[in-house]
């Protein structure tokens, strides 16, 4: 059998057609279109999983919740009364120095503790005594009595009176350091 060399058609049909084309292209869009659905896919599987860790992890970090009956904050009522008493009037000593005690500006408002109503608590008091700053801020504060120990009333006690504001002790109208000592009392209406 003799071969012919190849020679050119007039009307020369590449290796592939337009029909063969159009249908390669079509499986390469359908290829692509696969790949990004299962792309997809695994991005919302991944990201549901990140959604259900973190509402996992946010109910596994959150402290001793209850409901909300159970610790009711209209229930408390804590003094002092927030009617500020007038401050006490200068004294003035032998040698004519004014002195001016400590007075409060704003009252410590303390929260009722969480373990005291959690132990059914229904009344407790503090007595702290207190450094007041030249500003009038609270300084180191020492528990000289709490009743009864143990339940919280202490720490509520201190943290609000860190909350709260006083007129500094004034000796001749120039503020001086001075301590304060006052009683908080917590009790359940």
């Amino acid at each position: 059998m003799t071969q012919e060399p190849d020679t050119p058609s007039p009307n020369p049909v590449p290796p592939s057609s337009r029909a063969d084309l159009r249908l390669a292209d079509t499986a390469g869009d359908r290829l692509v279109t696969i790949v990004a659905w299962v792309v997809g896919l695994v991005l919302i599987a991944a990201l549901a999983a990140v959604v259900a860790g973190g509402v996992w992890w946010l109910q596994k970090t959150r402290f001793d919740m209850k409901p909300v009956e159970q610790h009711e904050q209209d229930l408390v009522e804590v003094v002092p009364p927030p009617v500020m008493p007038e401050p006490p009037p200068p004294v003035t000593t032998e040698d004519g120095v004014v002195i001016r005690n400590a007075s409060w500006v704003t009252a410590p408002r303390p929260d009722y503790p969480r373990r005291a109503q959690d132990q059914g608590v229904e009344s407790g008091s503090v007595q702290l005594e207190c450094r007041v700053l030249v500003n009038g801020l609270i300084g180191n504060c020492t528990v000289v009595h709490e009743t009864p120990p143990g339940v919280g009333f202490a720490d509520a006690a201190i943290a609000a009176a860190r909350a709260s504001r006083l007129r500094p002790r004034e000796v001749d109208g120039v503020p001086v350091e001075g301590s304060i000592r006052f009683t908080t009392r917590f009790s359940v209406r």
